[in-house]
């Protein structure tokens, strides 16, 4: 079925979350991400400054996300870069040991890459971009050597985790005044998307293990986060969307795929695309 719906996204994989909440633009990554994790958001601006491990490349360095910290590792890392970012006025905070915050108190100029699209690019082609990014490439100078020699760095190592020797700042922005618009159920656990939910006066609710466990509602949005069987998938999902847009009783369901970067709109419509065949990128997904 989802071969014979409209693909969304590809290139931009977080696009789909943001049209299905009708939200202004993706600058404001950063704030929706610090509402889900309960931070004071107000109307300040945030900016991630996520941990990563840099490392050396033939003519540039490598960035690498570092996802597995401890609580009380991030605690001890924030302590190290804050005695840097305090003589700016500025604090790092967290609430979930990989997602790290600054609230700046005037909006910078400044372009940012996001983390997740570094992954094949060398450090260089992401760097901060516009009139501040000369004072935020020497804090980030100065954050690095402040990690590349923290005492945490020569436990995780010695268990063959990467260690944190940098900071990478994107996602700036402001949550919009005006709340957004709630236009149906949200499942997923994705803080974009959580984000989003709340700021629509909603709650991203956890993947069910099928189509049944929807709550009633005219439209759906469900966000796989991992790999999926693809017989369970036909079974639990795609089989019993198909019977309810057929019958009625779905107008529209989003569908999105993580690990393959795409998200597919399917609606009544699309059932009678009978010409349609599963896309290789698609089957390739649900082999890994």
């Amino acid at each position: 079925m989802l071969s014979r719906g409209a693909a969304i996204g590809g290139e931009r994989p977080n696009a789909l979350p943001w049209q299905w909440f009708r939200a202004p633009s993706e600058a404001g990554t950063a704030a929706y991400t610090a509402l889900a994790d309960d931070l004071p958001v107000g109307n300040g601006y945030w900016l991630r400054v996520d941990p990563v491990h840099l490392s050396a490349r033939r003519d540039d360095l490598s960035v690498h996300a570092v996802t597995r910290l401890s609580h009380d590792e991030a605690s001890e890392y924030l302590r190290a870069i804050n005695t840097v970012l305090k003589l700016d006025g500025l604090e790092a905070v967290h609430t979930v040991p990989d997602r790290w915050y600054l609230r700046l108190p005037v909006p910078p100029d400044l372009t940012t890459t996001a983390l997740s699209a570094m992954n094949d690019l060398p450090m260089g082609a992401g760097l901060p971009q516009g009139a501040d990014a000369g004072s935020w490439l020497r804090r980030m100078t100065e954050l690095q050597m402040v990690l590349h020699t923290h005492p945490v760095n020569v436990s995780r190592e010695a268990r063959g985790d990467l260690p944190v020797n940098g900071v990478w700042p994107w996602g700036g922005g402001c949550l919009p005044s005006v709340p957004l618009e709630a236009v149906g159920a949200v499942y997923g656990t994705d803080p974009l998307l959580r984000g989003l939910a709340r700021h629509a006066g909603g709650e991203a609710h956890p993947v069910p293990a099928g189509m049944a466990h929807l709550a009633p509602s005219p439209r759906a949005l469900v966000q796989f986060d991992g790999a999926l069987d693809l017989a369970m998938l036909e079974d639990r999902w795609m089989s019993p969307i198909r019977q309810a847009l057929r019958r009625g009783a779905l107008a529209a369901c989003e569908i999105t795929f993580k690990r393959l970067a795409q998200s597919f709109h399917v609606s009544r419509s699309h059932l009678w695309r009978f010409w349609r065949t599963p896309s290789v990128d698609l089957l390739r997904f649900f082999e890994v």
